[in-house]
């Protein structure tokens, strides 16, 4: 019996986990692999694609299948296999058709399991997949992206796509969750797919019976369902719906994390 059975810890990657080098710290790895030691399970809750979590795989330490999509699916590593997914329904694609319609300038990327496509693509969309150190499959026409689609998203300035955002919502509610994974990143989802599902979902076929979460941005508040933390670094939102604040990404948020844990075990 190991100290942390039962327990179950939650982190989103990019600003939480990840240093502003991407790189998981050796404080934040070492207490990652004490708490797996002790009976606890560890598992990244991430916006990243299959392939662009892959970039950063090899690094991070876990335990339980993995959050990706920002939340449109589970994927266990040991067996390569999606265990569960949540792609988006309805006329999605002529939603997608009218918000770029309605705003021409937008690049629009669709994230499935096979690949990354994108359509319209700018500088801002290089700088997306250059920080996260994946590549893409650039389309002419949403058609000739395949179905289903896990997700979807939109990359500008912050003003642009709070615009979208509030626009999406008026109208395409029942179509999207539209949320933020950061501040030049809105992600369109199944309104049923979310990080706090997922990890519900883990957590029922693991017994676990207590959860921690941490993470920056706005598509962690669904996390906000669990003991949920935010580090220094994280969106005013996240911090105020927080149980607590941790140390920023670059202060080994996630070692602090499991330093809360210990007390409280």
């Amino acid at each position: 019996m190991g100290k942390y059975d039962g327990i179950l810890l939650a982190s989103d990657l990019d600003g939480t986990l990840l240093d502003s080098a991407r790189t998981v710290s050796r404080q934040n790895a070492q207490a990652i692999k004490y708490f797996m030691a002790e009976g606890g399970r560890f598992t990244p809750a991430t916006g990243r694609s299959l392939h662009g979590f892959m970039t950063v795989e090899p690094m991070v330490l876990y335990n339980t299948p993995c959050v990706l999509f920002n939340g449109s699916c589970v994927y266990d590593f040991k067996a390569k296999e999606a265990v569960r997914t949540v792609p988006l329904r309805g006329d999605y694609v002529q939603a997608c058709r009218d918000a770029l319609m309605m705003f021409p300038s937008l690049p629009l990327e669709v994230h499935n399991l096979d690949g990354t496509y994108v359509y319209r693509a700018n500088g801002n969309t290089d700088s997306h997949f250059d920080a996260i150190g994946a590549g893409y499959i650039p389309v002419k026409s949403l058609d000739d992206i395949p179905k289903p689609w896990l997700k979807a998203l939109f990359c500008d300035d912050t003003p642009v796509l709070r615009r979208v955002q509030m626009w999406l919502r008026r109208r395409y509610a029942d179509v999207f969750d539209c949320v933020f994974s950061h501040k030049y990143l809105l992600e369109l989802q199944d309104p049923d797919a979310n990080k706090g599902a997922q990890i519900a979902y883990i957590a029922d076929g693991y017994g676990i019976h207590r959860v921690y979460a941490v993470g920056d941005g706005e598509n962690d508040l669904s996390m906000t369902r669990f003991d949920f933390y935010a580090p220094r670094n994280a969106d005013p939102a996240v911090k105020r719906a927080a149980r607590g604040v941790v140390a920023d990404n670059d202060g080994h948020a996630v070692a602090r994390m499991i330093d809360i844990i210990d007390r409280e075990a």
